[in-house]
């Protein structure tokens, strides 16, 4: 994001030098074309009631004038006028005023003199203008412009598609094969097979399937089940071992909410035994994936109204939809409820259980990172921004080959679980630095805590209690606290 808010910044600077440029070029007052004009537009009248009356012709003619003022030589005065734009009325009461003028000094700041007599006609003509046109006045003018009034906007217009076409063609040579023609010759590659090459992509390690995270197809149906439907919310209840209904996730306009704070339909406590179930005002409608007390997911649909609620041929294709994707919801919600947390879309803790039990066992030496939020902080709506934070410094410093397991523990922490390695933990040690730097400019309340070596803490278990000692530590001091081997603690 930093490089293209750089590359869009130099573009549009280049943009205003520009406009600037051509502002500084035809904005300043030229003395001699004003006099010019004047000349002539005072030398077309005949008499001085009709130059008095064609004043506004002085104005049109001179696109810098702010005040006119004509009297006779004895100073006597016969008219004037001024442009509400570039002079306020206290600055022209003022001009107004004044009567004897000196060419060398004008007589207000900003402006500058022009005076113009005629003898035989006995007239004195003083003329203030803009030393330079202001900014608004020549944006104004862009319209009579039409290279510029067309050639900015194009200018914007085209830098958008430059951007765009740089991320998607340059920047990650998405380019797709179909644009090659097919007899193309392909060279041999000069490297033997024994020796591989690592590929530079992003693995499936950073791509964590959940809905709280990135599109899901969970998050797809309901999508389409509201539009198929025509209801204003949407949600998800898959049953238990315990043949208790668990929320999942529920669509609510452009919100998606999961887990516990799905809102409970009242329905769903009675016993039913019919596919289909709806509340006695048809607002509210239950559909199985199969007969109520055999089923295994529930779908909840609520209308805006009773004359909103589905015909008998909608509910039967609200039915056909739920039944079709009944099997593709179930997989996805085991698969996430067994590896992924629902609310945050990062690992759940019994996986972080396991990453550390297998990292132990492996006998190389790993970082573990733990921060530990206040309950204000991890609330269902601050803490999908405090996953993608992690999830952003982590990726910020590793290769998705190196991507450490960021998992939700218990008690509102999350836990990085970093790769095995041979030598010392200082790309480790930078990220769980800058992590930490960035959960305290964003204003997080929370104690962190660092092992470099978790490997000779002997288990899972005493692992998580050195953590817990930490975190301790951490909250009396404030600070980020680092355990490195060979230091002393004390674990009850």
């Amino acid at each position: 994001m930093r490089k293209y808010v750089i590359l869009a910044a130099c573009y549009h600077f280049c943009g205003l030098a520009i406009l600037f440029t051509h502002y500084l070029a035809v904005s300043p007052y030229n003395k001699a074309v004003l006099d010019e004009k004047l000349t002539l537009v005072a030398a077309s009248h005949i008499g001085t009631a009709e130059l008095v009356d064609n004043l506004p012709a002085l104005f049109r003619e001179n696109a810098h004038a702010a005040a006119l003022k004509l009297s006779d030589l004895r100073g006597n005065f016969l008219g004037a006028m001024y442009d509400a734009r570039r002079m306020p009325a206290s600055d022209y009461k003022l001009f107004l005023d004044t009567k004897i003028f000196d060419p060398q000094k004008p007589p207000l700041p900003h402006y500058a003199l022009h005076t113009w007599e005629s003898k035989r006609r006995h007239v004195r003509m003083v003329v203030l203008s803009l030393k330079r046109m202001q900014i608004a006045e020549y944006l104004s003018l862009m319209s009579r412009e039409y290279a510029l009034h067309y050639l900015i906007p194009l200018f914007i217009v085209l830098g958008a598609v430059g951007l765009t076409a740089y991320h998607f063609y340059f920047a990650h040579n998405a380019k797709p094969l179909s644009r090659f023609p097919k007899n193309i010759t392909h060279r041999k590659s000069s490297v033997t097979p024994s020796a591989p090459t690592i590929a530079r992509t992003k693995a499936s390690a950073w791509s964590i399937k959940s809905g709280a995270i990135s599109e899901s197809t969970m998050q797809n149906v309901l999508i389409n089940l509201r539009s198929l439907a025509g209801a204003t919310y949407v949600s998800v209840f898959a049953r238990t071992e315990r043949q208790r209904w668990q929320s999942v996730i529920a669509l609510h306009g452009s919100l998606i909410v999961r887990g516990d704070a799905v809102e409970r339909p009242e329905l769903l406590n009675d016993t039913l035994s019919e596919a289909i179930t709806h509340s006695a005002d048809r607002c509210e409608w239950l559909f199985f994936n199969a007969a109520a007390p055999s089923a295994t997911l529930c779908f909840v649909l609520r209308f805006a109204a009773s004359e909103n609620a589905p015909s008998r041929e909608g509910t039967e294709r609200i039915a056909e939809f739920v039944r079709a994707h009944a099997r593709a919801l179930l997989v996805e919600h085991n698969y996430e409820s067994s590896i992924l947390d629902s609310e945050s879309g990062l690992y759940c803790a019994p996986y972080a259980a396991f990453s550390l039990k297998e990292k132990i066992l492996a006998g190389k030496p790993f970082a573990v990172a733990i921060f530990r939020f206040a309950a204000s902080d991890s609330s269902h709506e601050l803490l999908p921004k405090t996953a993608r934070t992690a999830i952003r410094i982590m990726r910020e410093n590793f290769t998705a080959e190196e991507a450490p397991a960021i998992a939700r523990g218990q008690d509102n922490t999350i836990i990085c679980i970093f790769q095995s390695r041979t030598d010392k933990a200082v790309k480790e040690t930078a990220a769980i630095r800058q992590l930490y730097n960035a959960y305290t400019s964003l204003g997080k309340r929370f104690e962190a805590a660092a092992i470099e070596d978790a490997a000779s803490g002997g288990g899972a278990t005493r692992t998580l209690r050195m953590l817990e000692r930490l975190l301790a530590h951490s909250k009396a001091s404030g600070k980020l606290e680092f355990y490195q081997p060979g230091q002393t603690l004390q674990i009850i």
